[in-house]
Formats: structure tokens, sequence, C-alpha cells
């Protein structure tokens, strides 16, 4: 394959598709990947019959024309990766495209494929938000009449293209597709079976954790429709907890099919683990030994899990070529620096005053409770240390903020389309359970709430106090435990 090299000397390689006749997104591939996907793709298109683009039309049911207006060659190949994984393996794929690539359109694509062979598409994914978006690519790939059964009851679907309320901030879209009463789905969930009308299914992850009826709904309509999931965030459905038992538990059905999507689909080592059953994986390895393999391996090991998987056909990650990207570096004005230098003083001072009650009285007060068998030898303070990093970068936030408000305006007025894009919103300083802890009295719509940084300050203020005694026994949602706090109270 072609390289592509960067100002700091890593090499990218040029993807080149398999899928002729079709437009191209010209994307990149990593290094260490190129190779191994060169020798897949040779593979496949040799097992193909040398028709890649012909092999998916009449898995899709479309015209040659159709297929090149639905997708791009990158797509094409993906979606006839996973149905080769599909027929011949009985094995899964992971979509591993980085942002621009159109995981949904391949998501679109596998969900098409299973209702026009007979079978049923399951499409998980994290938010119920997520459902609009993928009406958006249904929309672009020909399937929008598609009926879906939302198992969310407050998963409607929305067309993103048809807003009926342009009031800034209060954005309303025309619903397309809406759950049906919680009544019905009762009825629907006790019957096991997937109702009249419905081409497939739309459900969260968290569903999976939030009765036992629903997940043996979805278990029993699988098995018997034959069901492809497609499995949408899928670092989100891994791991060693409930959830992850239940998805896994689902997608090992016999009979059933399934493919991953996520960019971050090996965020951390413990999502390999939902891989391991539906790909070459398990022919060389366990769960247990994984765990500790990646424990000793660390990232080294998983990039070499990944690029084994792109050799054996299971897996793609492709991403746009940035470097065409003009980036243009702006500094604030002198006199709003000089104001940002008097207000970036006084939180770090704060921040720094905060450690210091913790190091002097807190840890203090908490060795004497120790001593009197009040709290257990365990607890010690909650580090605020640790979200450093983020009030920092909050902060920088908060400081460039008046400049990238004037930037857009001058853009705006120029007639160009600003997008403004963050790194974190900060908007879980936000919730009403935070806030209700920070103002001590409940919070509800229609509220005025303290929206600058005083909230950060708050929240160190109160981590400050916290003492942490150690594992609970009661699991989160992600199967994890919580930590038993307790707050101080200095008078």
């Amino acid at each position: 394959m072609k390289k592509r090299r960067y100002k700091d000397g890593s090499l990218d390689g040029v993807y080149t598709p398999a899928a002729k006749g079709i437009e191209t997104l010209e994307t990149l591939i990593p290094d260490s990947m190129d190779e191994g996907m060169k020798s897949a793709l040779e593979r496949l298109d040799k097992a193909l019959g040398g028709d890649v683009a012909g092999f998916v039309c009449a898995r899709l049911k479309v015209s040659r024309e159709e297929l090149a207006r639905y997708f791009k060659a990158e797509q094409v190949d993906s979606i006839a990766l996973a149905i080769y994984n599909i027929e011949a393996r009985h094995e899964a794929m992971v979509c591993g495209d980085e942002t621009g690539v159109g995981k949904g359109r391949q998501a679109a694509g596998i969900v098409r494929y299973a209702k026009e062979n007979g079978r049923l598409p399951i499409f998980f994914t994290e938010k119920k938000n997520l459902f609009s978006d993928f009406y958006r690519d249904a929309k672009d790939t020909g399937i929008a009449h598609y009926r879906p059964l939302i198992i969310n009851s407050d998963g409607t679907v929305y067309d993103y293209d048809k807003c009926i309320d342009s009031t800034p901030g209060e954005e309303k879209y025309e619903a397309v597709y809406e759950p049906l009463p919680n009544s019905e789905m009762t009825k629907i969930f006790k019957s096991r079976r997937m109702p009249e009308g419905y081409d497939y299914i739309l459900c969260t992850y968290s569903q999976l954790s939030d009765s036992e009826e629903k997940k043996e709904f979805l278990a029993a309509v699988a098995q018997r429709g034959k069901a492809v999931y497609v499995c949408d965030e899928a670092h989100n459905a891994a791991g060693q907890s409930s959830r992850g038992d239940v998805v896994r538990e689902l997608i090992s059905a016999e009979g059933c099919d399934v493919i991953f999507l996520s960019a971050t689909f090996a965020k951390a080592p413990k999502n390999l683990l939902l891989y391991i059953q539906r790909t070459k994986l398990k022919d060389c390895t366990t769960p247990l030994t994984l765990s500790l393999a990646i424990a000793r391996g660390g990232i080294p090991l998983q990039e070499l899990i990944s690029s084994l998987l792109v050799e054996s056909g299971q897996m793609v990650r492709r991403q746009r070529d940035n470097t065409k990207i003009e980036v243009n570096y702006n500094n604030t004005d002198e006199a709003d620096r000089q104001i940002d230098d008097v207000n970036y003083n006084r939180i770090m001072r704060f921040v720094r005053d905060a450690l210091s009650l913790q190091n002097m009285h807190v840890r203090e007060l908490i060795s004497q409770l120790k001593q009197q068998k009040v709290l257990p030898k365990s607890a010690k303070p909650y580090s605020i240390f640790s979200y450093m990093f983020v009030i920092t970068n909050a902060l920088l936030l908060a400081i460039k903020a008046k400049s990238v408000v004037k930037k857009t305006i001058e853009h705006v007025r120029d007639g160009r389309a600003v997008v403004i894009g963050l790194s974190q919103t900060s908007a879980a300083h936000l919730e009403p359970q935070r806030l209700i802890n920070l103002m001590g009295k409940n919070v509800k719509v229609g509220d005025l709430v303290r929206g600058d940084f005083a909230q950060y300050l708050l929240f160190i203020l109160e981590r400050s106090l916290v003492i942490s005694q150690g594992k609970d026994e009661e699991e989160n949602e992600d199967g994890s435990h919580k930590d038993q706090k307790t707050i101080l109270d200095l008078d």
C-alpha cells in the first residue's frame, strides 16, 4: 500500500478499496494494519469472484447505481466483509472506523441486508437520541420506510431534516416513529413474539438491565428470527458487568449473528472480552487468559490483537486525511489577557486552599476518627488532585470563551457557518442531582442556577470534605462497585 508521512515522521497507509466503480473517501489506515488489510481484501475479492460490489448489490437487493448512491467504496468493503463473515464463518466483524468514514451508513447497510434476507435486524446503541441519527442514515440508504419496534418507552425517532420549531435552544423536529404505549409493549414482551408490521428493533443497552421481561423477549424473537445484531457504540456493551453478560448471552445464541461498531472498540482491555466469542480470538484464547495477557502486554499487545483481527478480515479501521485542513491559532486580546491572568490566579489560589484544607485538617480528622474506631482503617480522603486535569481544561476553556464568541460573531457576519468543537461540555456539573448537592435544595426546570466557574469551585470544595471508605457491595449499572462515601461536617 502507498504511505502518507506526517510532519512528525509517523506513517499511515493509503486505503485502497476492493469495491470497484464506487467513489472513494480517500481514507487512510494505521501503518501497523495496512499490510494486513491489503491481504484481507485480496482474499475477500478472490472469494467473491473478483466482484465485491456485485456481491453487496446481490445481498442488499439494490442495483449498482443505487449502491453507488447509497455508499462509498470503503463502506461497501466493510459491508462485504461483515456479510462474508456472517455467511461463510458465522462470525463477527468489528468496524473501528474513526469519525467521518460512515459507521452509521455501514450499520444501515447491515440492517438492510438482514431484513432483505429474511432475518431480524436488532440495532443496539448507547443513547436513545442515536435512534434519530440512525434514521438519517436509513434515509440516505433507502430504508427510511423500515418500521422499527422501539423498546425504549421514550425513544421517539425524529427527522432532523424537518424542523417544526426553530426557536434557538428549543428546536423541535418532526417525529417519524414513536414507541407504542407501555400497556401494548407489556403485552408484546409477554408474548415473546415480534408483532406484525415491524421490520427491525431499536434498543439501548440500558434496557437490558431494566427488566428480565425485555431480555427474555429479545432473546426469544432473536432466536426465532435468526437475528443479526448491529451493536453500535459497542465499547459500551463490553466488559465484566451485568450489561456485558446479557449482551454476550444474546449474541452467542444459536442462529444469531452480529457486527460491532465503535471508534473506541478497545477503549479498555475488558472491551475485548465482548469480541472473543464471535471472532477468531476464540480459537487462541479465553477471557481469563486474554485479560491476564493484556494486563502484562498493555497497549502494544492490544495493537497486535487489532492487527491480527484486521489480517483475518474481521476488523476495519479507516480514518479521514486531515493533513490538508488549515489550522490557524488565535491569541486573546491583550486587555482580555490581563483580566484572564487575574482570574486564573484567583481560581488556582482557591484550588490550593482547598488542597491545604484537605491536607492540614481533613486528613488529621480522619486519623482521629480511625483511632476512635468511628471510621474503618480503609478510610481516606477523596482525591481532588485527580480532578485537576478536568478543572484546568475547564478553566482554560472559560478563559477562551469570550474570544471564541467574538470570532464566531465575526464569521457569522461574513456569511460563514461556524462549528465550535469542545473537548468537554461540563454538562455533568449542571445535572439536577449535582445542583441539589451544591445548592442544598431541589432544582427543577425553570429555576435559576449559577452557570459560571463557581460550580467547579464548589465541586472542588465538596470533594475536599469527602471520605472514601472502600468499595460497597452494591453494583453500578456497568457492574463496578460503588464507593462508600461520607461528607465531613467541620462545624
